[in-house]
């Protein structure tokens, strides 16, 4: 038997101000829905925080092109939530990006390539407000 050649992307999430909520983590392999709508993902995770730093594991996925959002979800409330003049007050970040100060990039500048295995992509939580 032939093994597969489908692995596993870590999502390593640094910068998070806060242990309150859950992380919410996405990984897409299009540009459809990416960042907005996590219902264009081919995968998406909720983890417990319960260091500064927390780990998303995306198994069994095939190689290819990939980009990943993630949300600090403070409020648990299940969306990112934004004050009244729709600036973010939880935690964002990509991968690919330091920082998201004034844009969020597409996802042709937020993508990597996947060959299978295992990788670590590092994703730094920005907060707005």
């Amino acid at each position: 038997m032939i093994p597969s050649p489908n692995g596993t992307i870590v999502v390593d999430v640094v910068g998070l101000r806060s242990r309150r909520g859950h992380v919410l983590a996405a990984v897409y392999a299009s540009a459809e829905g990416f960042p907005h709508d996590p219902g264009g993902a081919v995968r998406r995770l909720t983890e417990i925080i319960d260091d500064d730093e927390v780990e998303v594991y995306f198994e069994d996925l095939p190689p290819g092109r990939y980009a990943v959002t993630v949300l600090h979800d403070e409020d648990d409330d299940g969306e990112l939530s934004t004050n009244v003049l729709g600036i973010p007050t939880d935690g964002l970040g990509m991968s690919n990006f330091s920082t998201l100060a004034f844009r969020r990039p597409g996802f042709d500048a937020a993508s990597f390539d996947f060959e299978g295995g295992e990788i670590h992509i590092p994703v730094r939580i920005h907060y707005m407000s």
